[in-house]
């Protein structure tokens, strides 16, 4: 046991000596090669070395130890360091330091800070290294390296330990700045003949803990197509606080907000003429806004995954598969090298709910969806910009509320303007179809639009487009053109102009009923038999006693300018009644309409019994015409007919019927209709039984006509005195 023991203190001994030999022999070395290795160093990086005191380290292993390591950086782009480390260690082999032979083991940068500025020349790393040899710093003395002998540094392993990296880019405005912080990395066993791997450990994006880490593996080196694998992870537990970096701000859109957490990793294996890679992004715990049309909350499925490769110039997307809740979406690309660059894609899933990631536009919007829709498309990338087209097609799905098939949209691009060749679908119960256009090309941009309506059920076409309740229903069947310019409503709004022409069948003015309005005011006034009036009233109740109005057929042709849509001509025709004018109508809502509400003849007769003073509103045709203004907001719309008017035609008609009368010409037919009892139980007026045009009734348009030319339009008339109307 004592010879063991003895045996082992020998060999205690022996090492002790032998590492004290071998750091006798290093510090000789270090002591006669001190300012060599630093000019060498200098001269290899093209840049002012400085480093502190130089000692022999045993921490680790045997090596050098140097303090406070500076080396400068290009004065054309910072008068500060490049790299400061607060300590570099080479640790060196020791069995042949014994022997006088140097070998480098591992290289340990301590806290080192580097920094990397981007100008519009370039990146102040580019001159690194000129005017230097390419190679490391041979470890000869001047004499040895002159003669081609002695030792030489082998370095076979680098590590950074708690390093930072700072990255300015001066070409973005303002610039901005990524900082790297707790840098920890490794190399192992640097080879030509094999695989080196690296480590590389950082805290990023504002982290204050280690979240990216990388492993790689590359080479052998001295192989004719060197391969390598890379795999990295990225975790962002603070998603907002990442956001809110100037750096990934100007990356990124300003109507992106995020927060929670977010993982992203990556693999690639290849060549650098051939590499397969995948990718997936997990953001199943962030929350993700994009405008008003996006939202996705934190707890709700959103991954990406995505394979693919490269070969020599062609890139290829094998797949790409993305989940937001129940969205399922599939994709594959192809984006050829050369110039221009070619890209072809094409996207499909069974369904697209736009509500399952928060895109909703409208109470019925939720339920919006479309089912089996195929993306596809193809385009070259020159440097004038994108050209190509792109198709959607779906043979089914529901907008708003409604139903569609068979949809269609064809999109080509060109010379940075796009062009909607073709926009198709059966919706509504009607037909779609539309094209259009959008100019980039100028400061403002510029589009037109052409669409062509046709049996759409106008209610369901309004809700679905966002137009909150439909102020009528019906069937439509229309053309219009609409062209314009700016980036935003209210530059768009005094530029928009549009003509065109509508019809609308079978439908409902909901909550305005102009006729019935009309009557009611007909009869609050003092001349007039109110209650007579109001009988006829009653007796057509769908057409002039309730809210809403129903109507046969509402025909209009309109042109919109500076704000304002100008009715050329309005007609509502129903059985009872016919409305025509024109007007305008402001994108506000302000109304300003001028019409005739000429009743049918049968209603005409059934007023004029119950007012005789009726009768001198009628024309040839013997409907009675009456002249209404409608003004106001919608939808408190106000209609009153034109006193004014009406009393004028009222007069002239006193006139002829006087004159005709005075004359011997019978202006009242030779049999009447027995007198029915009213409600007040006096006998009715008599009506004017329909009867053939005679020559009677020529003369009488004949001096109608005169008289009108005379009084109306030579001489001012006096006019019955009637109330005031508030929308005149």
């Amino acid at each position: 046991m004592r010879r063991f023991l003895l045996g082992l203190v020998v060999l205690f001994a022996v090492l002790a000596g032998a590492a004290v030999f071998a750091a006798m022999n290093l510090d000789a070395y270090v002591n006669r090669n001190r300012e060599v290795v630093a000019k060498r160093v200098e001269a290899a990086l093209g840049r002012e070395v400085e480093f502190g005191e130089v000692g022999i380290s045993f921490a680790g292993g045997l090596g050098v130890h140097v303090a406070d390591l500076r080396v400068g950086d290009d004065p054309a782009f910072s008068q500060d360091d490049f790299v400061h480390a607060a300590a570099l260690d080479v640790r060196v082999a020791l069995l042949p330091a014994l022997f006088g032979r140097i070998e480098v083991v591992r290289v340990v940068l301590r806290s080192p800070r580097v920094q990397l500025i981007q100008t519009k020349d370039g990146l102040s790393i580019d001159s690194l290294g000129g005017g230097g040899r390419a190679g490391g710093v041979s470890g000869r003395a001047p004499e040895e390296s002159a003669a081609g002998g002695g030792t030489a540094f082998l370095v076979s392993l680098l590590n950074v330990e708690d390093g930072e990296l700072r990255f300015e880019d001066r070409t973005a405005k303002p610039p901005v700045e990524l900082r790297v912080t707790r840098l920890d990395a490794e190399a192992t066993e640097l080879s030509m003949t094999e695989p080196v791997d690296f480590t590389v450990r950082a805290a990023v994006l504002g982290s204050e803990a280690q979240n990216f880490r990388a492993s790689v593996r590359v080479g052998p080196v001295d192989a004719k197509a060197p391969r390598a694998e890379v795999e990295l992870r990225l975790d962002l537990p603070a998603l907002g606080e990442a956001l809110k970096l100037p750096a990934v701000r100007a990356a990124l859109p300003a109507e992106l907000v995020a927060s929670g957490a977010l993982q992203v990793e990556a693999k690639a294996k290849g060549t650098a003429d051939a590499i397969a890679f995948d990718a997936s992004l997990d953001a199943k715990d962030a929350r993700l806004r994009y405008g008003e049309d996006f939202d996705k909350p934190a707890g709700q499925a959103a991954t990406l995954v995505v394979r693919g490769k490269r070969e020599g110039e062609v890139l290829t997307i094998d797949s790409a598969d993305l989940r937001v809740g129940d969205l399922k979406l599939h994709a594959t690309a192809s984006l050829s090298g050369g110039h221009p660059r070619k890209l072809s894609f094409r996207a499909d899933t069974d369904e697209l709910r736009p509500a399952a990631f928060g895109a909703t536009s409208g109470e019925k919007s939720g339920d919006d969806v479309v089912r089996e829709p195929v993306l596809e498309g193809s385009f070259t990338l020159p440097d004038s910009g994108p050209r190509g087209q792109a198709t959607l097609r779906s043979p089914s799905g529901k907008v708003g509320g409604g139903e569609y098939r068979n949809l269609v949209v064809e999109v080509a691009m060109a010379a940075k303007r796009v062009t909607l060749e073709k926009l198709e679908a059966d919706a509504f119960e009607g037909r779609l179809a539309a094209s259009g256009r959008y100019d980039m090309s100028q400061a403002t941009p510029r589009f037109s639009l052409s669409a062509m309506l046709i049996g759409m059920q106008v209610e369901a076409l309004v809700v679905a487009t966002g137009g909150g309740p439909a102020p009528l229903t019906g069937k439509i069947d229309g053309q219009f053109d609409l062209a314009g310019a700016g980036s935003g409503w209210d530059e768009m709004k005094p530029r928009l102009g549009a003509t065109g022409n509508a019809r609308i069948a079978d439908g409902v003015l909901r909550k305005f009923n102009p006729a019935g309005d009309t009557l009611d005011f007909l009869a609050s006034l003092p001349v007039t038999n109110a209650a007579a009036v109001r009988q006829v009233m009653k007796a057509h109740p769908r057409a002039f006693g309730e809210e809403d109005a129903p109507f046969e057929s509402l025909d209009a042709s309109f042109e919109l300018r500076e704000g304002w849509l100008e009715l050329r001509k309005l007609v509502l025709g129903t059985e009872e009644y016919d409305f025509i004018g024109s007007g305008r109508y402001s994108l506000e809502g302000e109304a300003k309409l001028d019409t005739q509400l000429i009743f049918a003849r049968p209603v005409s007769d059934e007023l004029v019994a119950a007012e005789p003073y009726l009768r001198y509103t009628r024309r040839s045709d013997g409907r009675l015409q009456v002249p209404v203004a409608i003004r106001g907001t919608s939808p408190k719309l106000a209609v009153r007919p034109d006193v004014t008017r009406l009393g004028q035609t009222a007069a002239r008609e006193a006139l002829t019927e006087w004159i005709l009368d005075g004359a011997g010409v019978r202006t009242t037919p030779q049999a009447e209709p027995a007198p029915s009892e009213t409600p007040q139980g006096d006998p009715a007026p008599t009506a004017e039984p329909t009867r053939p045009a005679t020559g009677e009734d020529v003369g009488r348009e004949v001096l109608r006509r005169g008289l009108e030319d005379l009084l109306g339009g030579q001489r001012k008339q006096t006019q019955p005195t009637q109330p005031t109307d508030p929308a005149n």
